[in-house]
């Protein structure tokens, strides 16, 4: 379990140290996997799978973005502020879900559900 960072450069070699390792286990997306006997059939579930891929799409998503700018100030055509608006768009958007929680305060339960709690704890 780690602890909280305590600088910035301790935060950037965690994530480098976690991404390395998602990159590592990437044969694990395949049908099948190698093992010290040799090759054989992938049963790690579908779900995990996922995660890995996810894990993958994530770590991608920065240097993409530093590629996309890069080529929008210096190939892409029209203006290069609404492409860098746009990439801060796609990086923005990632904010939305935990501002429109905060902004709509906390969900409101059901009167049978706190029905059933207030008489679970009985």
């Amino acid at each position: 379990m780690d602890d909280y960072p305590a600088n910035v450069l301790a935060h950037a070699r965690r994530q480098q140290r976690w991404v390395r390792g998602d990159w590592q286990i990437l044969a694990w997306l395949f049908p099948v996997v190698p093992t010290p006997q040799g090759f054989v059939k992938n049963r790690l579930p579908l779900i995990s799978q996922w995660k890995i891929l996810d894990n993958l799409r994530r770590s991608l998503v920065p240097p993409a973005l530093l590629a996309f700018f890069g080529a929008a100030w210096t190939l892409l055509p029209g203006r290069p502020l609404v492409w860098t608006l746009g990439g801060l768009a796609v990086v923005a958007f990632r904010s939305l879900p935990p501002f429109s929680t905060f902004w709509s305060g906390p969900p409101r339960t059901s009167r049978r559900a706190s029905t059933f709690a207030a008489s679970s704890r009985i």
